[in-house]
């Protein structure tokens, strides 16, 4: 059987172009899955969604994993600050 290993990357709700696929022995491709998920984790490079996968060509997904971007932190708004009352 012949294995392979993916990561796809998603800006903006649209697939980017680069993908990265390689194919080879089901060791090598278990582990390259792996390393993709590894690096998926860091998620740094600006992408909502990054998925990795493998499987072999013959039957398809072995396994599949999914890693969003993780949401900005809200930061509270800000107390108004009391405006001097006036002397009028």
């Amino acid at each position: 059987m012949f294995y392979y290993s993916e990561r796809k990357t998603v800006e903006n709700g649209a697939p980017k172009t680069t993908t990265t696929y390689k194919t080879g022995d089901r060791s090598a491709m278990e582990r390259q899955f792996h390393l993709f998920c590894a690096s998926a984790v860091v998620n740094d490079g600006g992408a909502d969604m990054e998925v990795c996968e493998w499987g072999t060509l013959e039957n398809g997904v072995i396994e599949r994993k999914v890693y969003y971007k993780p949401a900005p932190e809200l930061q509270p708004e800000p107390e108004p600050s009391p405006e001097p009352e006036s002397e009028e």
